[in-house]
């Protein structure tokens, strides 16, 4: 596991979160898709802006008895990641887990078995002071970022989230799904001899 990265730890690989803007704005809330989340659609309430990061009320919370979450988090542009910012609800239900992967498609907890383009071991942070740093190389052109958060401590059946933050910047991308379609028929068709030889004609006469 990778320990808490600062722009003071000397870790050159590793992002300055204080030149970072925060991607919130840049979520598609509307497709946030959470994971054994005990109440459907609490996972998206732990989204919000930085500066409202630490107002209580929303949180998520895990399906009893399994303490872990995935929280699959499409963006509506493509994003260089710098730092995660996760707060647990307090310290009895704080994970101390996180995996992180990008781009995939069709995840369920089958994911957490793999390791992690990043790993690290999580505090409770309830002053919300505490940004994981990630690999720059590692984090460049996201249209999708995956966490999967968990709690390794045996006694613990659930943990809880109240906010999930994100920072880095935006490429100005815009997402989109390609279809290519390509007239292979119709372009064999005009190559077809017989066509070839009457554009001649025509143009002989």
């Amino acid at each position: 596991m990778n320990h808490v990265h600062s722009s003071s730890c000397g870790c050159k690989e590793y992002a300055n979160v204080e030149n970072a803007q925060d991607l919130y704005s840049v979520i598609e809330l509307a497709g946030i898709n959470c994971l054994n989340e005990s109440q459907s659609g609490k996972g998206r309430s732990v989204f919000k802006e930085e500066d409202q990061k630490l107002e209580n009320g929303d949180f998520v919370q895990s399906d009893e008895p399994d303490p872990e979450m995935i929280f699959i988090i499409p963006f509506t542009c493509t994003v260089n990641l710098k730092s995660i910012n996760i707060i647990a609800k307090d310290q009895e239900h704080a994970p101390n887990i996180l995996k992180v992967y990008t781009n995939q498609e069709n995840v369920d907890f089958s994911i957490s078995e793999n390791k992690g383009l990043e790993e690290f071991m999580l505090v409770p942070n309830l002053d919300g002071t505490v940004y994981q740093s990630v690999r720059q190389s590692k984090f460049q052109n996201i249209t999708k970022l995956i966490l999967y958060i968990a709690s390794q401590n045996t006694n613990k059946e659930t943990i809880a989230i109240s906010y999930i933050g994100l920072k880095g910047e935006s490429t100005g991308l815009k997402r989109q799904i390609v279809n290519a379609v390509y007239e292979i028929k119709p372009l064999a068709e005009d190559n077809h001899p017989a066509k070839l030889l009457n554009a001649q004609m025509k143009e002989n006469c």
